[in-house]
């Protein structure tokens, strides 16, 4: 599966032994529509799975850990803060879910044409494009 990568890539597999390998799939879900009912909401990947494409999973949980916080201090009543918590950040999460799984897309293209049409955008793409697109997604503030 790995034949042909980039060294360490091969020499890492070769020195592991074979059972200490374990191959899972990736999985995503739709973004949910609600995240909780009455005095119980989600977070994390439970409320917003997402392909690691981003390394955006543990991130995630920190940032609803934070907004949650934020709703719980702000409103008297515990349920209208976690109504609250999800409204506000459901939009954070949906955005980096469907971001990750086009990326995932993307980047696991083995049809040889579009993969050569990837590699010139990539390359004629202005940096700092690429470094606009990576502040809206790394620079969040809850």
């Amino acid at each position: 599966m790995f034949k042909g990568w980039h060294e360490p890539v091969e020499a890492c597999i070769a020195s592991t032994p074979e059972d200490s390998i374990l191959k899972h799939a990736a999985f995503d879900l739709a973004p949910l529509e609600r995240w909780g009912r009455g005095p119980v909401t989600l977070l994390g990947d439970a409320a917003h799975p997402c392909t690691p494409n981003l390394g955006q999973g543990g991130c995630m949980a920190l940032e609803d850990a934070l907004a949650l916080a934020k709703s719980l201090s702000t409103n008297a009543s515990i349920e209208t803060a976690l109504r609250r918590y999800e409204r506000v950040h459901r939009r954070r999460t949906r955005h980096v879910q469907r971001r990750s799984l086009l990326m995932g897309r993307i980047g696991q293209w083995e049809n040889e044409v579009l993969v050569a049409g990837r590699r010139v955008v990539t390359r004629i793409l202005p940096a700092r494009w690429f470094e606009h697109n990576l502040r809206s997604l790394y620079a969040y503030e809850t």
